[in-house]
């Protein structure tokens, strides 16, 4: 048997496969099961941790399973990957089965709860959180460019903290804690870059279509525009990677825009308007944005003028 702190993991979505096969290829972790309702799921994703079979029963090492409750009773450390709402059920139902090793860890990857939804006073049993400040769309892509990722981690108990960290280091990920309270913030943060960032881009893309461009070429036109935007963000920070006419205080433009909005794409205009009222605050930080101007912008986006 190897020295190795054994994990089990409960759901075996995205993010159970990504830490699974992350830890696994640490070598510092020894992935001994990987649990789901669906069989298939789970044998896939053993399969892609990487772990081997199991070899005559005692001592193999990922079992892929449909039974949660043997799956949380293989590992030290236990990672409960199921959706959001459900940690607490599924946590508590495998609390009260006794299923869970005494003085193991059991950790959720939410980035809007905390590990206070672990709790039920149980003796033996410690908790935390860690939550990759990463899009995971797919296991493999996110696995590829892991290394480097901030993961936010909090918990109660000091040692749980270091093997928190110990844990983060493993997947190659950079650790930072958070304040419990302040998760739901934390997340907000997660959702405005990656998620409505998507959104952004795919309202962009709605303008390009209306604008003339096919349906196939509309994402390709706009997809060097972004990628140069993040990395002028991630380059030389803001305001400075703020650029447009709100940045240069084109007033005329903006109330063009406004103009063709409101014959063509009137339900996309509040949304135009609300950007374009806090992008006013980083052209004047930028300094590029004349007060005279904001004041300008700032009645146009009230209909003023």
């Amino acid at each position: 048997m190897s020295g190795k702190t054994t994990v089990s993991i409960i759901g075996a979505g995205k993010t159970g496969q990504t830490i699974g096969r992350l830890l696994q290829k640490s070598g510092r972790y020894r992935v001994v099961a990987v649990s789901c309702r669906g069989k298939t799921k789970a044998q896939k994703a053993a399969r892609f941790i990487g772990s081997p079979r199991l070899r005559g029963g005692a001592g193999g090492q990922a079992q892929a399973s449909t039974d949660i409750l043997k799956a949380a009773s293989l590992g030290d450390t236990v990672f409960i990957t199921v959706p959001d709402d459900t940690i607490k059920s599924v946590f508590q139902s495998l609390c009260s089965k006794h299923a869970f090793k005494r003085n193991a860890v059991i950790l959720h990857c939410s980035g809007n709860f905390s590990s206070a939804i672990l709790k039920n006073g149980k003796a033996g049993i410690k908790a935390g959180t860690i939550h990759p400040l990463q899009t995971i769309a797919s296991p493999a892509e996110a696995v590829s460019f892991f290394k480097g990722t901030y993961c936010s981690y909090e918990a109660d108990s000091l040692s749980v903290r270091k093997r928190l960290v110990h844990l983060i280091k493993a997947m190659g990920g950079i650790p930072i804690r958070i304040d419990k309270k302040l998760k739901p913030i934390y997340h907000s943060a997660g959702v405005i870059a990656s998620n409505y960032l998507v959104t952004l881009v795919y309202l962009a893309q709605e303008f390009l279509k209306k604008a003339g461009f096919p349906k196939e070429k509309a994402l390709s036109a706009l997809a060097p525009l972004v990628n140069g935007t993040v990395t002028n963000i991630s380059k030389i920070g803001f305001p400075d990677a703020l650029t447009g006419p709100i940045a240069r205080g084109d007033v005329n433009t903006v109330r063009e825009h406004i103009r063709a909005m409101k014959l063509t794409l009137p339900k996309y205009l509040p949304f135009y308007i609300m950007a374009g009222k806090y992008t006013i605050a980083l052209g004047l930080a930028k300094g590029t944005l004349m007060k005279s101007k904001a004041k300008e912008l700032n009645k146009l986006f009230k209909g003023k003028v």
